[in-house]
């Protein structure tokens, strides 16, 4: 079955039947009626009004893309400077311990002095965990 009508010739929705949407523009077009039928699209008015929302929304566009690449930027900073957080955590936990444990080493060397080659290697490995600590620490600043 075919209609006579032609498209131009179809009844408008009454504002009732159309969903309602958020508004997010100008408020003096919020109450109007979103579907045009294709005689109303021929006026020149509402040429010029979608002519005009075009430009802006590309605009917009073009404005908004500045952003899009500045948030990219702006994450890829931000993955880079987490990385740099653990290396730098990792740094200092290396430092922590080996200060400990070399100040450990040589505060302990004098006490078993007698037996000789362990001493002598206890106190050597305890200056080496030492320059080792003050070696990481200058090289994370």
């Amino acid at each position: 079955m075919t209609s006579d009508r032609s498209p131009a010739d179809t009844e408008p929705v009454s504002n009732d039947q159309l969903p309602e949407f958020p508004a997010k523009g100008r408020q003096s077009f919020t109450g109007i009626r979103r579907n045009l039928s294709d005689s109303e699209l021929k006026s020149p008015g509402v040429q010029k009004m979608l002519l005009d929302d075009v430009d802006r929304l590309e605009q917009e566009v073009t404005e908004l893309k500045g952003f899009r690449d500045r948030y990219y930027e702006a994450a890829r900073k931000s993955a880079v400077l987490e990385v740099k957080r653990k290396t730098s955590n990792a740094i200092e936990t290396v430092h922590v311990a080996c200060l400990a444990i070399g100040s450990v080493a040589i505060a302990f060397a004098p006490t078993i002095w007698a037996d000789q080659p362990h001493a002598e290697i206890l106190l050597g490995g305890g200056i080496v965990l030492l320059l080792g600590a003050l070696l990481a620490k200058w090289i994370q600043r």
